[in-house]
This record gives C-alpha cells, sequence and structure tokens, in this order.
C-alpha cells in the first residue's frame, strides 16, 4: 500500500494493545498534555491506521480532515470550518491514546466571539451524534445591545441535563464580558469586563452588585474590572441560572451604557444602598465585636455566667469562622452611592505619543 495524505509508509504498522483500565481513567489528565508525553515517550504520534479510523463517521457526515491544522505529535485533528449563517464551525478530535477521545466543536462569530461545546467519550461516531444533536443556536443569544455566547461540555444523554455550563463570552456595548466558571459546582465564579481599545469606561463598583448577592461589586484592574458570580445548584439548575442571570446581566450593562450615569444612579438607587449596607457588614461586626468586649466589666456578669463565656471566646470563634468562609470578608467602609456627575459613560482615551 502507498502512502497517501501526508503520511509516512512508516506509519502504517498496527496498533498498539488496548489500554489498561488505569490509563482510561487518566484520559481526561492527558489532553492537551499528549505533546510532551511524547517527547517522554509516554504518547506515539497519531499513525495512518489511527487516522483514516478516527476521520472515518466525520468523512461519512460530510466532515473532511485538516492535515495542515492537524498534529499527529498531539494527537489532535482539526476539521475543515464549516460556514454556517452568522457562523463559522470547527470541529477538533483528540485522542488521548488510551481509547478515550475528546471532540470539541468551536463557534465562531464575525466579532470573534467563541462558543464551545465539549464531549468526551470513546466512540468518535457518537460524540460527532451528540454533539449534532445542540443546535449552534442554542448556545448563542443576542439581545439588544449585546451578544452573548456560551461554553458548555456534555454530561451522559438525558436532552435535559446534558449541557453543563462551563464559560460565557459577550460583547456588550464596547465591553468584553467572560465569566469562567469551569468545574466550579457551588462557590465564585471570576467575571472580567475589559473595554475595547481607545475606550474608557468608568463603571461604578456596584454596576453588577445592583443585580443581587450573586454578583459581587468589581474591582479595576490593569486591563477593566474584575468581580465575582456565584455558582448555585446542581444540573441541570446551575446552568440554567448561570444563563438566566448572565442574559440579565448583559441586557442590564447594555441598557446602562446607553443612558446617563445619573440615570443608572435614579434606576437602581434602593439597590445600591443595599450593596452598601451589605458591604459594611464586616466592619458592623468588627465594631459590634468590640463594643461587647468593652460593655463586659459594665455588665456585671458573673464569673460562671454562660453569657460572659460568650462574649469573653467570641474574638478566636469569629476568627475560626472568618477562615472558614468561601470568601474572606473585606472590613472596608465603603463610598456612599452618590449621584455620578459625568453625563456620558463612555469616554475615549488620549492615544500614547
Amino acid at each position: 500500500m502507498k502512502p497517501q495524505d501526508g503520511f509516512a509508509a512508516a506509519d502504517m504498522r498496527a496498533p498498539p494493545a488496548g489500554p489498561t483500565a488505569t490509563e482510561r481513567a487518566s484520559a481526561p489528565q492527558r489532553f492537551g498534555n499528549c505533546h510532551a508525553l511524547a517527547y517522554r515517550g509516554l504518547v506515539k504520534p497519531l499513525t495512518h491506521h489511527e487516522i483514516l479510523a478516527l476521520i472515518g463517521p466525520f468523512t461519512r457526515r460530510g466532515r473532511h480532515v485538516d492535515l495542515a491544522a492537524s498534529n499527529r505529535l498531539e494527537r489532535r485533528l482539526e476539521f475543515k470550518p464549516v460556514e454556517l449563517p452568522g457562523l463559522r464551525e470547527t470541529l477538533v478530535l483528540e485522542d488521548a491514546g488510551v481509547g478515550v477521545h475528546r471532540l470539541t466543536r468551536e463557534l465562531t462569530l464575525p466579532s470573534g466571539l467563541t462558543a464551545r461545546l465539549v464531549a468526551l467519550g470513546n466512540d468518535p461516531g457518537d460524540l460527532l451524534a451528540r454533539i449534532e444533536s445542540i443546535a449552534p443556536q442554542r448556545q448563542i443569544h443576542a439581545g439588544t445591545g449585546f451578544m452573548l455566547a456560551t461554553s458548555h461540555r456534555l454530561h451522559g444523554d438525558d436532552p435535559a441535563t446534558q449541557l453543563v455550563f462551563q464559560r460565557a463570552d459577550a460583547e456588550v456595548g464596547g465591553l468584553t464580558v467572560r465569566l469562567e466558571a469551569g468545574t466550579v459546582t457551588r462557590g465564585r465564579a471570576p467575571v472580567t469586563l475589559i473595554p475595547s481599545p481607545g475606550e474608557a469606561i468608568p463603571l461604578p463598583e456596584d454596576a453588577l452588585a445592583v443585580l443581587g448577592r450573586q454578583w459581587t461589586r468589581i474591582k479595576a484592574t490593569a486591563e477593566g474590572w474584575a468581580g465575582y458570580f456565584e455558582v448555585r445548584g446542581g444540573e441541570p439548575r446551575r446552568t440554567a441560572n448561570a444563563e438566566a442571570s448572565l442574559k440579565a446581566a448583559a441586557a442590564h450593562l447594555a441598557l446602562m451604557l446607553t443612558e446617563s450615569p445619573a440615570r443608572f444612579h435614579e434606576r437602581w438607587w434602593l439597590a445600591r444602598w443595599r450593596v452598601f449596607f451589605r458591604r459594611l457588614i464586616p466592619v458592623g461586626v468588627l465594631a459590634a465585636l468590640i463594643l461587647c468586649a468593652a460593655a463586659v466589666p459594665k455588665l456585671h456578669l458573673a464569673e460562671t455566667s454562660g453569657l460572659r463565656m460568650l462574649i469573653v471566646n467570641s474574638p478566636p470563634l469569629l476568627l475560626i469562622l472568618f477562615f472558614c468562609m468561601r470568601e474572606v470578608p473585606i472590613i472596608e467602609i465603603p463610598p456612599l452611592p452618590r449621584r455620578p456627575a459625568a453625563a456620558a459613560w463612555r469616554r475615549r482615551e488620549a492615544p500614547v505619543p
């Protein structure tokens, strides 16, 4: 048999023996590390036989491998992009070398926003069928003034619970908003807001926190702003809640940036004061603790009093609680929620000479 498709004749050899159970269990950690593992002799490059076997289901579905974009050493096969209405779809198949595969669908919008869908399994044909069962429009959400792309992984076969939220990217009025939930099931996932090049948008710290307790205040960074979103619940409630909250946040930011800063204060003044008092809780607890300790001598409590024992021992108990909390409280006196004086949110940055 002659070598074909740009692969050497040396690849025309039988595949190695099947993987062990331990190797299969370690497959998720091997993806993305195949290049390093190959140099250590732990993973062999894809052979011609393996490539033909892997691409068979895709070829029958009209998908053609892009040899120039693929990487045999990393055991990664990329397929030629497919143009969809307003989208470009790209499939990437990775082989961990132990009979486990990962298929990733990447949907790219003209603006550059990307939505990914990842499936893990033993049969490439089954992975392709599972990926194709999810309509691309399911991961793209358009609203007034914003575009949102959500990324997921597939878990199980139940259509009601198989989509598990991983990440979201949104373009909102000169801002790029990203939420990285990853594998967080309960806890805080980082949120970043990055202005477009040349844009300066002085957002208030409570721009997202006014939406509810799931959103924290945002802090200024070198690139823009950073905050957290609290992921809640098990699946499918976790995914539904995250997506609904993100759509609401994107619509909120889009409307906010089209209005004046003063209008934002008028619309959200009550929520801004709630955020202010919520941020006062740590310093309020500290002040109450100091006052209680100072009041102990004046209360004339008996040495065996339970109340006295509780007050005396409250500092170490609160210290233990302090370090056991999911997020370390910030002891601060936040600024009062005043009406912004600026006429508009956006201002152009002067070019650097």
